[in-house]
């Protein structure tokens, strides 16, 4: 996994994208949070079918030039709170509060289904928590903390890697779970 955090261009970072499962990418959009799933990455911003805004997210999560890790520490707590961050590494996330995308599909069900929602898209939230629900049973989430990080805005990116056939494969990168309205 540590190659991964090695990797210098999208050709390299795709090959750690599985075809079946993508990358989904998790946001806030407004008051709502919004996830789109890709196939892989590319640094073209037009390539994107996403608010701009987010396209510079994940650029900037994906740029390892100034990023060096030695080892992971792992951890079963919080290692940052809203703003205030805990603690500065690399972590591997053992706690079982890890299940961020099943956990956010949950509340748009309830949202929606509050706010008489379209039934088609009730039933694909629907089809997506179990989706997730399994692909998280088998994920391992990733916090890399920087401290005076100029190019992400919050020092905090989160990445989740999911094992298939031996292999890990980045599934996920959260741009939500360390927002405090989580």
């Amino acid at each position: 996994m540590r190659v991964f955090f090695s990797c210098k261009t999208s050709h390299e970072i795709n090959h750690f994208i599985d075809p079946e499962m993508g990358l989904t990418i998790l946001y806030v959009n407004g008051c709502y949070p919004q996830y789109e799933k890709l196939d892989s990455v590319s640094w073209d911003k037009d390539s994107y079918d996403l608010p701009y805004w987010i396209i510079e997210d994940i650029l900037q999560c994906l740029d390892f030039k100034h990023t060096h890790i030695d080892t992971f520490q792992h951890t079963d707590s919080p290692v940052f709170n809203g703003e205030m961050i805990l603690q500065y590494g690399a972590f591997i996330d053992e706690s079982d509060d890890k299940n961020i995308m099943s956990r956010t599909i949950q509340h748009l069900i309830r949202t929606t289904s509050m706010e008489d929602g379209d039934i088609s898209y009730l039933n694909k939230l629907e089809k997506d928590y179990y989706y997730y629900k399994d692909l998280e049973s088998k994920s391992l989430r990733v916090i890399l903390t920087e401290k005076g990080e100029e190019r992400n805005k919050s020092g905090i990116r989160i990445f989740h890697f999911t094992e298939k056939q031996n292999k890990w494969y980045l599934t996920l990168m959260d741009f939500y779970s360390f927002d405090t309205s989580v």
